[in-house]
């Protein structure tokens, strides 16, 4: 009973933290409840809704989901330091300003003149990035 209890805690656990690194990101924005966010609870609540069953399964499949488990959460929190994706060349995250909540644009060349920005932008900071590596 008690590994199947640390292995749906440590699944809980991974999706809770995904869901609270994407938050990080974009500090800014507003705590809406976006399709991701909705999914990620879906799966919180697949989890418990089958927990019946997962301790029904074999002992053996424990381990391995206890050590998958545990590697997404240490591999979650290290990505979430800049020192570490820095040393592994992770470019971060770009943070795009809102356009102002319409979904249609008055001018269709904004979209592919914003896509090309955002392209360039990765651009430059990969550079910087290599940059600063051989340095």
């Amino acid at each position: 009973m008690v590994l199947p209890a640390v292995g749906i805690v440590g699944t809980l656990v991974s999706l809770e933290l995904g869901l609270r690194g994407r938050r990080a990101l974009h500090p800014d924005s507003q705590p809406t409840f976006s399709v991701v966010d909705r999914l990620i609870h879906a799966l919180q609540g697949l989890v418990l809704l089958t927990s019946p069953m997962i301790v029904q399964l074999p002992a053996g499949v424990f381990p391995y989901w206890i050590a998958s488990s545990a590697f997404t959460i240490v591999q979650i929190l290290m990505l979430r330091r800049p020192d570490i994706r820095k040393m592994l060349g992770i470019v971060p995250p770009l943070h795009l300003v809102p356009t102002g909540g319409s979904k249609q644009q008055a001018n269709p060349g904004a979209a592919s003149d914003k896509r090309l920005a955002e392209r360039e932008a990765r651009r430059v900071q990969r550079r910087q990035l290599r940059n600063e590596k051989d340095n």
